[in-house]
Parts: C-alpha cells; sequence; structure tokens
C-alpha cells in the first residue's frame, strides 16, 4: 500500500516534472505490483506458518522471522530496511500533500495564507508545517496504537482509490470510451468501492473518526469557497477559462 501510495503522490506533482517517457508510468506500476506479489504472500506465509503468533509482537513479525532464522546483522538489515522505507514514504507523503493544499488554495478551497512562502527557502512553508503536524497530532491522539493507525489509514487511502477510479470512470463515459479498459475500469471502481463500504460496517469506531474528518474538512472548504472564511479563488478551474484569459491578455 506504501508503494501505491508513493505512485499516487508523484502523480500528484506531475506537473512539476519533466514529460515522463513513453510508458514510464505503466513500467512503474507494473514493477510495484511484481514486488508486492513476490514479496508480500511469501512473507505472511513464512511468518504466519513458522511463528507462533502468542509468542512474538504482531507489530514487528519481519523482525521476529529474522530473530529465529538469521543472525543479528539480519535483525538490523530489516530494521534498516523498513526504516528507509518508511522515512521515504513519508517524505513521498509530505510532497503530495502540501501540493494538494496548494491546489487548493488556488481552486479556492482554503485561505491565501496558505501558500505562503519561506523568504529564505522560497518554499511553502505554513502548508509544509501543516503537512507534518496533523499527523504528529493524529499519532499523539491515538497514543501511537498502531491498529488505530491503521484503520484510519485504511478509511483514507480506500476512500482515495474509490474517488479517484469512479472519477476516471466518469471522465471515460463523458468522452465516449467505451472499450474493454472502460469496463475493466468500472469492475476495478466495483471492488474498491465494495472493499470501503464492508471497513465502513467492520471499523465503526474508525469510520466515524474518518467521516467526521472529512465532513469537518468538507464544511471549511465550503466555507472558505463562499468567503465565509477567506478571500475568493484565484487561478483557473477549467482550461477554456485560462485560454480566454491568455487571449484577452494577448489582445489587450
Amino acid at each position: 500500500w506504501l508503494a501505491y501510495s508513493g505512485l499516487e503522490s508523484i502523480s500528484q506533482i506531475a506537473p512539476a516534472l519533466h514529460p515522463p517517457r513513453e510508458r514510464t508510468a505503466l513500467r512503474a506500476m507494473i514493477l510495484v505490483m511484481g514486488a508486492i506479489l513476490l514479496t508480500s504472500p511469501l512473507a505472511t506465509a513464512l511468518e504466519t506458518a513458522l511463528l507462533r503468533a502468542s509468542q512474538v509482537n504482531p507489530d514487528r513479525f519481519m523482525f521476529e522471522l529474522g530473530a529465529v532464522f538469521g543472525p543479528r546483522a539480519l535483525q538490523l538489515a530489516i530494521v534498516g530496511t523498513a526504516a528507509a522505507l518508511l522515512l521515504g514514504a513519508a517524505n513521498t507523503a509530505l510532497i503530495g500533500c502540501y501540493h494538494v493544499f496548494l491546489a487548493l488554495v488556488r481552486l479556492g478551497f482554503l485561505p491565501h495564507w496558505l501558500s505562503g512562502r519561506s523568504h529564505r527557502f522560497n518554499t511553502p512553508h505554513r502548508a509544509i508545517a501543516i503537512s507534518v503536524l496533523a499527523p504528529v497530532a493524529v499519532v499523539v491522539a491515538s497514543r501511537a496504537q498502531l491498529g488505530i493507525l491503521g484503520h484510519i489509514y485504511t478509511f483514507g487511502l480506500l476512500g482515495a482509490f474509490t474517488l479517484t477510479s469512479v472519477g476516471l470512470d466518469k471522465v471515460k463515459w463523458q468522452e465516449r470510451v467505451r472499450g474493454v479498459g472502460f469496463y475493466f475500469g468500472l469492475l476495478t471502481s466495483l471492488l474498491v468501492v465494495s472493499a470501503w463500504a464492508i471497513n465502513l460496517v467492520h471499523r465503526g469506531v474508525d469510520s466515524l473518526l474518518g467521516i467526521g474528518a472529512t465532513a469537518l474538512g468538507c464544511g471549511y472548504a465550503i466555507a472558505v469557497k463562499k468567503g465565509w472564511l477567506g478571500a475568493a479563488r484565484t487561478g483557473f478551474v477549467a482550461a477554456e477559462d485560462a485560454e480566454k484569459a491568455a487571449t484577452d491578455m494577448g489582445s489587450a
């Protein structure tokens, strides 16, 4: 899931990147899927077959597996690899998060002060600070209980995948694309929506927390959009508006 989230976050900053080579994104996704299919089922099978869950910490099965069947160096390698992966995932998530904030500012759903840049580094330090402090606040509020954090993460991830998949289906429908890919996308959306719905029912308290946070964020965005809590939108939502403005400026 972290690997998929990394690809999603990279796609969010795609406008700031050079155009990728042909099929780069497809190859990256195939490599991610291959790596997950090769490692995750094998690791899970080894953990469940060779370890007694009652005698080990369920939050560190890989570490315990290395302790049973490898030297101390293997345990250290597992810890180092996990730490590096988490740091990389956190960095990618922060980049994606503050770029989303900046996009919402341009569309008028967040106040302008959030996009302010540092005079020294020319970075959106306010957006970055909120992107860092918000997860820290969640960790502190949950007392770093991995079960609760995992359930919250699942709610957000499945929700994001649902909106993305259904949104792509809507775009294809509007563009009258009716090929095999369209119906495969519908099947994917159905599976993701089903998974999210099951998670909402199965994780009652965590689902209520996620729904409450989402409703609060949407309410704040609507208030800013209406001008109740901030200034109006800057920039353009549609490409046609941007082209018209550019044409008018050129004529002037």
